[in-house]
This record gives C-alpha cells, sequence and structure tokens, in this order.
C-alpha cells in the first residue's frame, strides 16, 4: 500500500510550454534580422562613401565640416540598427525609429550641400554624381530602417498614443521619400547620363518642405480618425474624402517645390507658371484617380482588415496615379508636353525606380499591415 502511495506522489515532467526555455525565434524574426543587418551594413558603407567624398572634394572647409558632421548620420544609424538587430537580450528583433531617422534627415541636407557645391562649380560632375549615388541610395536604406521599425513589436515602434506622432512621422517620411524618388527618376530618364541634380534653398525650405508637412500631418489625422470608418459609410466616406485631399495638396505643393529646387535649381516663388494644356489634363486626371478611383477601392476593400494583397494593390494604384501626377504637374509648370522620352540614363533610372517601388509598395504595405 505504501508503495501505490509512493507511486501516486511522484512528480510528474512539467510540459514543454512551462519549462524556462527561451521561445523559438520564428522564421519571420529570422528575415527580419537578416534584412536590419544588410540594411545597417548598407548604410554604415554609404556613410563611408559620403565621409570620403567630402574629404576628397576640393570644397572650402566650412563645407567640408558641414559634410563630414552629415555623412556621420549614415554611420551613425548603420551602428544604431546593427545593434537592434543583434541584441542577445531578447529573442523578438525589436527595431525603433532611430537609425532611420538618424540616417534620413542629415542625408537630405547632405544632397543639399552637395549639389549646390556642384552649382558653384566646387566639384566635379564625377564627384556629384558619386555623391548623388550615395544620397538615393541612402534614402532608400534609410528608409527600409525606418519600415523596419513598423514591422516590429518595440515600444518605440508602436507607440500606445492615440495620436502616436512617431508613427505617423515614420509613414510620412516613407510616403515622401518613395515620392520623391519617383519625381527624380523622371526628371532624369530622358538624359543622356545620371546628372547632378540642381539646389535652390529657398524651394527647398519654403515650399517642398511645407509639403511635406502636410504630408505628415495627413498621416496624423489617418491615425486620430480611424474609428471614423466603424461608425457609419457616411463618416467613412468623409474621412477618406479629407485626407485623400490633404494627399492631392501635400503633394502638388512638394512637387512644386522639388521641381524648382531638384530640376530648375531656381526660387519656386519667382517662377512663373508656363502652362501646356495636356499636361493640365493629365495633372487633373491623376488627382481624380487617386481622390475616386483609388478612394474608391480603399472605401470597399477597407472593411475587410488590412491583408497585405489589398494593401499591395492600393499601393500599385499609388504609383501608377502619381507617376502620372509628377508628369503632368511638371508639363503644367514648365510649358513642355507631358510626354516622356526614354534617354542613356535609363539603366540607372530603373535602379532610382526600383528603389522607389521598394520603398512605396514593400515599405508601406509592411507598416500599415502591422499599425
Amino acid at each position: 500500500m505504501a508503495k501505490l502511495i509512493q507511486k501516486k506522489h511522484v512528480a510528474e515532467p512539467l510540459p514543454v510550454e512551462m519549462t524556462a526555455l527561451e521561445p523559438p525565434v520564428s522564421k519571420e524574426n529570422g528575415l527580419l534580422k537578416i534584412g536590419s543587418i544588410v540594411s545597417a551594413f548598407g548604410l554604415l558603407i554609404i556613410g563611408v562613401v559620403m565621409l570620403v567624398m567630402a574629404l576628397l572634394t576640393p570644397i572650402e572647409a566650412g563645407r567640408r565640416i558641414v559634410e563630414i558632421v552629415l555623412s556621420s548620420g549614415n554611420l551613425v544609424g548603420g551602428m544604431l540598427l546593427l545593434r537592434d538587430a543583434t541584441n542577445k537580450k531578447h529573442a523578438q528583433v525589436s527595431i525603433s525609429l532611430w537609425p532611420g531617422e538618424i540616417a534620413l534627415l542629415p542625408t537630405f541636407i547632405y544632397l543639399g550641400i552637395a549639389m549646390s557645391a556642384f552649382q558653384l562649380g566646387l566639384t566635379s560632375y564625377h564627384d556629384a554624381v558619386i555623391q548623388l549615388i550615395a544620397v538615393l541610395s541612402g534614402f532608400v536604406l534609410g528608409t527600409v530602417a525606418l519600415a523596419l521599425s513598423g514591422t516590429t513589436r518595440g515600444k518605440s515602434a508602436h507607440p500606445k498614443r492615440k495620436i502616436a506622432p512617431a508613427a505617423s512621422l515614420r509613414d510620412g517620411v516613407i510616403l515622401i521619400v518613395g515620392t520623391i524618388l519617383l519625381a527624380i527618376a523622371l526628371g532624369q530618364i530622358s538624359g543622356a547620363a545620371l546628372k547632378p541634380t540642381q539646389w535652390s534653398w529657398i524651394s527647398f525650405l519654403g515650399i517642398t518642405i511645407p509639403g511635406m508637412l502636410l504630408l505628415i500631418a495627413r498621416e496624423g489625422i489617418k491615425r486620430v480618425t480611424e474609428n471614423w470608418g466603424r461608425r457609419s459609410e457616411f463618416t467613412s466616406m468623409l474621412r477618406l474624402l479629407a485626407t485623400d485631399s490633404l494627399l492631392i495638396v501635400g503633394l502638388a505643393v512638394m512637387l512644386y517645390g522639388s521641381y524648382n529646387n531638384l530640376t530648375l535649381g531656381m526660387n519656386g516663388y519667382a517662377v512663373g507658371f508656363k502652362g501646356n494644356t495636356d499636361g493640365l489634363i493629365l495633372w487633373v486626371a491623376a488627382a481624380l484617380f487617386l481622390l475616386l478611383v483609388r478612394g474608391f477601392y480603399k472605401l470597399v476593400f477597407s472593411q475587410g482588415g488590412r491583408v497585405a494583397s489589398r494593401l499591395v494593390v492600393s499601393q500599385l494604384l499609388y504609383v501608377v496615379a502619381i507617376v502620372a501626377f509628377i508628369d503632368g504637374e511638371r508639363s503644367a509648370l514648365s510649358g513642355k508636353s507631358p510626354l516622356l522620352s526614354i534617354g542613356g540614363a535609363a539603366p540607372a533610372v530603373i535602379l532610382i525606380l526600383s528603389g522607389a517601388l521598394l520603398v512605396l509598395v514593400l515599405g508601406r504595405v509592411a507598416v500599415q499591415k502591422v499599425s
């Protein structure tokens, strides 16, 4: 009898889920880690290239110091991203917003410093092209770092506040950078070879930046009014009309500034509107496509949740519309035909377009899917 009682009280082994073993790393987490490490090393390489060009180009000491400081943004961003991706304390990779933010802002300003130096004849065509390629690559990888922060469960990547300014900034910057890359690609496609852009600080600070702020504000409004779509069809349509109207206005202002800044290198407040009927029609048609066709698509399919395939279609519709939007607006401003010609710069332009698609489609879908 005693033996039976002893057998009855023998402790049974704990089930696997109750042990103190760390959770296994998922396949998605592994891919995220690999992507983060690759992006981190990419940012580090870009930072080194920008730093070397700042040291080698024959520019004045003050401009050189500024370029050296700005080039460190990609180095710091790359190191922070590498630290997040290789953190041994957590099985789940958690990417913060800092790597992308620290890399992108200095890169934008570095572009202005480098291209204005070329305009003044301080640097050669060859040096300016290398700097342009480094900056465009930094745009892509810096935005990838932002998108990675949106796919993780870190507290810094997903603020719990209702307005979530950090997340709105992240989403807006991804939209802005992808659109700017498309604009640069369309501006270069007819050239014989890739060429340095122009630069006007007045157009950049006084027109392009306000347009960017409108687009970031639009992302914030989208988050604040997210529950409107669940109340009624009318409030859902009202929200969509408000946010998409702000999208069109923000794009028009930002792209007007970038055209005068990157293409003309002139003060946009002093440049006249030359006008082109075909371009104006294309511009208006693209705006209506964004507002009505893409808007209707989002209105119909938003009720089914954030399905990745539907988000991809929505972003592809945006790409189609924004290409026509950029081409039409430039035609209306310049007075030239909206018909695009293909020049010798096409191979380089394809790479820029690929980066833009990576940002606008995969990057935007990644953060929208988990937001």
